[in-house]
């Protein structure tokens, strides 16, 4: 089963934990993240560019030319996502405030319950 993630991001430098996605991709080969770069006017694109680098293939980087909002990056990214052939694509925030390891979570209701075609989180407090 095969994931593509989009992650939006706009001036995202100080919150985006690299190593977290890196390890993650390391961890979960099915997994590949498109990373969006809304027209970020910080350091948010050449921080991504390196995590795209040492993910070695497994990450990729859609730079937007001007901020857009979030619906429409992540608009953009679920069509550039669903152009790469994987089976399942999804979005992800950027400052991980849902743990990365909730994507098997999810994962795991698409691949035990095959009438499902949609699955969302959401944190409740």
């Amino acid at each position: 089963m095969t994931l593509t993630l989009v992650i939006p991001c706009f001036n995202e430098e100080r919150r985006i934990h690299g190593e977290q996605f890196q390890e993650f991709l390391l961890a979960q080969p099915q997994v590949r993240i498109i990373f969006v770069d809304d027209g970020s006017t910080d350091g948010t694109l050449p921080l991504l560019r390196t995590v795209a680098e040492r993910a070695k293939g497994a990450a990729s980087i859609l730079a937007l030319p001007r901020n857009g909002g979030k619906a429409e990056a992540v608009r953009k990214g679920m069509l550039a996502a669903m152009e790469t052939g994987c089976e399942h694509v999804g979005f992800w925030d950027s400052d991980l405030a849902t743990p990365l390891d909730a994507v098997a979570d999810l994962l795991g209701v698409l691949e035990t319950q095959p009438r499902v075609e949609m699955v969302f989180g959401a944190r409740v407090a």
